[in-house]
């Protein structure tokens, strides 16, 4: 399926995110993502998690529009 790729790219994005936040709210200065930390729990959740679970399950499923739920996720 030609979707994976582009979803599966996005995830080390949504970590990336996700972590910048989870650091800024421990104080330690991370400066491009100054205004991140509101964000971390639903970048962590809603980002990471729920795109790589969906995206698992749309590969299983095989069908194309199965692939809807990762990419509004992501």
């Amino acid at each position: 399926m030609p979707l994976r790729l582009p979803l599966l790219a996005l995830l080390p994005v949504t970590l990336v995110l996700a972590v910048a936040g989870g650091l800024l709210r421990l104080g330690v200065a991370v400066p491009p993502f100054a205004g991140g930390a509101a964000f971390h729990g639903a970048l962590m959740v809603g980002g990471f998690f729920g795109t790589l679970i969906a995206l698992e399950r749309a590969v299983a499923l095989g069908a194309g529009w199965a692939f809807a739920a990762p990419a509004a996720s992501a």
